[in-house]
């Protein structure tokens, strides 16, 4: 193999890297699910360390996109969070899943996605400017607009502080987004940055890996459930591609605004699950989430094959 050829290689190989990731944890977790039980004890701070650290690559000087993709940004916006939650209220009462169910669905439909839909858009021929202007948006809204949508569609029971919630998200993206803004002036920025890939490529492996371990006796508990969950979850993530996908007019965009509008930021999600202390809430953020991040896969081959 000649030098040039090793290289394409490598770059297919960094391309793909994402997809490969996420492929072996659900994998690891179905295999050998006992770390995983162990793992998901330091979910919370292995998503501090993740956040902190993709924030270091947002500048404020991309946030120019505004000027003439404003309009857009607030449909994808709607996109992110009320679409799939509408979506999933309608369909999970159609469908007549149970409380707890609908209330994990809901929770993660109300998540933004994660800083790293900027590098998948980018991987993806898209526009990491407006991925990353659209991203951060997301998140500064997140603490209000999360718990509001929660409660507005879930209609549960299950006891929802929308204070709680809030400071827990809080703590998760604003403080770490905050800080990453800080330490972008010092010098540690430069070894940071040579770190940071590596670093969230293996947090984000073991992250999936403890939070789809600890679900796997549940979705095998109830498969009837489990399946119509999947389903639910299929269905409202085409609809959200395919209004994502004509939002956007450029092959550019096409490829930048279902990205954006799908992958949820599974691992927040997770953990303001647990902070609600109800497991049965579990079921369907996994199912959703493990959907949502996969999703990037036949997304990316759809792109691949068109570029």
């Amino acid at each position: 193999m000649d030098s040039r050829a090793f290289k394409a290689n490598i770059v297919k190989l960094k391309e793909n890297l994402l997809s490969i990731t996420l492929f072996f944890g659900i994998i690891l977790s179905f295999v050998w699910p006992d770390p995983g039980l162990v793992l998901k004890d330091y979910i919370k701070y292995f998503l501090i360390i993740t956040t902190f650290l993709s924030c270091l690559n947002i500048n404020f000087k991309d946030f120019k996109v505004l000027k003439n993709y404003w309009w857009k940004l607030l449909i994808l916006l709607s996109l992110i969070y009320l679409v799939p939650t509408f979506l999933i209220f309608i369909f999970g009462n159609l469908f007549g899943i149970k409380e707890f169910d609908l209330v994990g669905l809901v929770l993660i439909a109300a998540i933004p996605c994660g800083i790293s839909v900027v590098f998948i858009s980018d991987i993806l021929k898209g526009n990491p400017s407006v991925s990353l202007t659209a991203t951060t948006l997301a998140y500064l809204i997140c603490p209000l607009v999360t718990p509001f949508l929660v409660q507005l569609f879930s209609h549960s029971t299950v006891e929802i502080s929308f204070a709680d919630m809030s400071i827990l998200i809080i703590e998760i993206i604003l403080i770490p987004f905050v800080l990453a803004q800080i330490v972008k002036h010092t010098f540690l920025l430069k070894p940071l940055s040579k770190i940071k890939n590596s670093t969230n490529t293996i947090l984000l492996l073991l992250m999936f890996w403890g939070i789809v371990a600890p679900t796997i006796g549940t979705m095998f508990a109830d498969t009837s459930a489990t399946i119509i969950l999947i389903l639910i979850s299929i269905i409202v993530l085409l609809i959200t591609w395919f209004l994502a996908a004509i939002l956007g007019k450029s092959t550019q965009e096409k490829a930048t605004y279902p990205t954006v509008a799908l992958f949820k930021n599974f691992t927040l999600a997770y953990v303001v699950a647990l902070s609600l202390n109800r497991p049965e809430i579990l079921l369907g953020v996994t199912i959703y989430g493990i959907i949502s991040n996969i999703s990037i896969i036949p997304i990316q081959i759809f792109n691949n094959r068109k570029i």
